[in-house]
């Protein structure tokens, strides 16, 4: 099996999103930030490249099976950092949260302040019930997908037989990719 891009080609295809990204954020929040954060793993690399064009602190986090965590490489954080965080997929905002919440445990007596934009490049949260903000957060998406989401009670693709796998359990990812 191919590949869609060559490794050079993601790193350009990456900065242009990541340049697109600030962009769009600049036509709404004028204010700067002084640390970038994405959800690990997903979000890492595009966090690390928009900081990196930003000259600002990348902000990493480490994923577990149910949480985010602090990386304990990080650099500290100060009174009044304000933290840009991006995401490449947005689904139910989960992931989003639990990195805010991360961020928080590690600094509970710290104000932590996030712009009030969160800039995402595929927005693909059920259209009948879209994410539109993370906390005081407004959603940026570059790229939305109606892809409509299902109980498995209510799914029309169950009754005509198709299983309903959640992605995140079992070997069920493997299944969904064909990784056997």
């Amino acid at each position: 099996m191919g590949t869609f891009l060559k490794n050079e080609n993601y790193l350009q295809a990456r900065i242009n999103i990541a340049n697109f990204i600030l962009e769009a954020l600049s036509e709404v929040w004028k204010s700067g930030f002084m640390h970038v954060v994405g959800a690990a793993t997903s979000s890492t690399m595009l966090a690390k490249t928009i900081a990196d064009i930003s000259l600002t602190d990348h902000v990493k986090m480490i994923k577990t099976d149910k949480d985010q965590i602090w990386d304990p490489t990080n650099k500290p954080l100060i009174k009044g950092g304000i933290i840009l965080q991006v995401e490449d997929l947005i689904t139910t905002g989960e992931s989003s949260l639990k990195v805010r919440k991360a961020i928080r445990d590690q600094y509970p007596k710290l104000p932590i302040l996030f712009v009030p934009f969160l800039p995402v490049v595929v927005d693909r949260s059920d259209p009948d019930n879209r994410i539109t903000t993370i906390e005081n957060s407004r959603v940026l998406p570059l790229l939305k997908i109606d892809i409509q989401t299902f109980q498995p009670d209510n799914c029309p693709y169950c009754a005509v037989g198709s299983e309903a796998l959640r992605p995140r359990e079992g070997n069920n990812w493997n299944r969904l990719t064909r990784k056997n």
